[in-house]
């Protein structure tokens, strides 16, 4: 899970589309294309967080997980991805904010996937 410490508009006079673009923790900056305006995007801390969906097959088959394993899914966390964008409710839960646009980003740099928290989340 990546929390989203900058949100901007680009251009604020748009009525039919909103664009913004985002900056997580540990992500590159990305751009989300919405039919409605997000709220509490003006100042942090923002409610958002973007998560990379987990695919049973970044683990392979194999019971056991060796460091040829571990390289791969390593190489595979480095790949660019398409994330989920979520907006924070109650209880910590989440509500995926739906993007008129395919939505893709990767990770700053190694460390970045090594500090990047993993976590099951509830989406509403």
């Amino acid at each position: 899970m990546h929390r989203v410490t900058a949100v901007r508009l680009e251009d604020p006079r748009a009525s039919t589309f909103h664009v913004y673009e985002i900056h997580a923790e540990g992500l590159t900056p990305f751009k989300v294309e919405l039919s409605h305006e997000l709220e509490d995007a003006t100042r942090p801390p923002f409610p958002y967080a973007v998560i990379r969906p987990w695919q049973s097959k970044l683990l392979g088959s194999s019971p056991s997980f060796d460091s040829r394993a571990a390289d791969q899914l390593f190489t595979m966390m480095r790949q660019p991805f398409s994330p989920l964008l979520l907006a924070e409710t109650a209880q910590n839960e989440y509500k995926r904010i739906a993007s008129s646009s395919a939505i893709v980003t990767c990770p700053v740099d190694e460390a970045s996937i090594i500090q990047s928290k993993v976590q099951i989340v509830t989406i509403a």
